[in-house]
């Protein structure tokens, strides 16, 4: 994949470990699908809302990317949280939810928790480039807004 200078800089470190594994994890997907390069995004939604207990790896990123200072450089939003108060299986499996909010929060993201984030928070134009990860979220920015 062709990288910018500056991409190629942060894949070999110069803005920390954390950014330089991030920025090696999009190169392997892109490349995986035969991407020729990175495109800037206007925005990201993301659906990693639920702290469920199983996801450590996941918790263990966010949690090492919070204290390398890392902050998200556009505006994003997330999904909704889930009912971890009504039932007390849920503040067991959920244990972990207060915890990760404040994780996302450290990290600029909006907390929206809405997987119709076009309606408030993360409203994208027609031709914006997006980076995300909500089905019903995606479909309408693509074919209603025009936004890819």
């Amino acid at each position: 994949m062709e990288l910018t200078a500056d991409q190629q800089a942060m894949l070999n470190g110069a803005e920390g470990p954390e950014l330089a594994d991030a920025l090696r994890t999009l190169v392997r997907y892109g490349e995986s699908f035969g991407a020729k390069r990175l495109v800037p995004i206007r925005s990201a939604h993301l659906t990693g809302s639920f702290a469920i207990v199983s996801y450590s790896g996941y918790y263990e990123l966010l949690d090492r990317l919070v204290d390398a200072g890392v902050r998200v450089r556009v505006p994003t939003t997330i999904n909704p949280r889930p009912g971890y108060t009504f039932a007390p299986q849920n503040r067991i499996a959920f244990r972990r939810q207060k915890h990760h909010e404040k994780q996302l929060a450290r990290l600029g993201v909006t907390p929206n928790y809405s997987c119709v984030c076009y309606t408030e928070a993360n409203v994208p134009e027609r031709d914006d480039l997006l980076g995300w990860a909500e089905s019903s979220a995606v479909i309408y920015a693509n074919s209603v807004l025009g936004a890819r």
